[in-house]
């Protein structure tokens, strides 16, 4: 994230804590944090990751195929997956997994974007890993 971007998402944040009345300074606290960390998700979910060719996984056939029962099952596997994940990991937990595993993101943009220290993300990041591995290893992903 550049400068620009981060000076406007804060200043977002702050507009939008002021147009809420009524707040205690905890709840507006909690409240600017919450806006904060939302459009940050928001600003790396819309940024484009350009991936050449070569750098698609052995399985990327799937995504071109041309049958839909292909793609019909790929895609209900993929919801299973996540319904699976969200049962096993907590909120936390789930969050700091996609953002690292499905957005690729570091530690320190993660840790950024959840308002947490990169400490703390590696360590959520490598407890949600070894529920998951535990997961795996008892047959919960199929």
């Amino acid at each position: 994230m550049n400068e620009p971007d981060a000076r406007d998402i804060a200043q977002t944040g702050c507009v939008a804590v002021w147009q809420k009345s009524g707040l205690t300074e905890e709840e507006a606290l909690r409240y600017g944090l919450r806006v904060v960390r939302n459009h940050i998700v928001n600003h790396y979910r819309a940024r484009k990751r350009e991936i050449t060719v070569a750098e698609l996984p052995a399985h990327s056939e799937l995504l071109f195929a041309e049958d839909t029962e292909l793609k019909a099952v790929t895609t209900a596997e993929a919801r299973s997956a996540v319904e699976i994940l969200r049962s096993v990991l907590g909120p936390r937990e789930f969050d700091v997994f996609v953002l690292r595993e499905v957005w690729l993101l570091p530690h320190a943009e993660i840790a950024v974007a959840l308002g947490i220290s990169v400490s703390n993300a590696r360590g959520t990041f490598s407890n949600a890993r070894a529920k998951v591995e535990r997961h795996r290893a008892d047959g919960a992903f199929g």
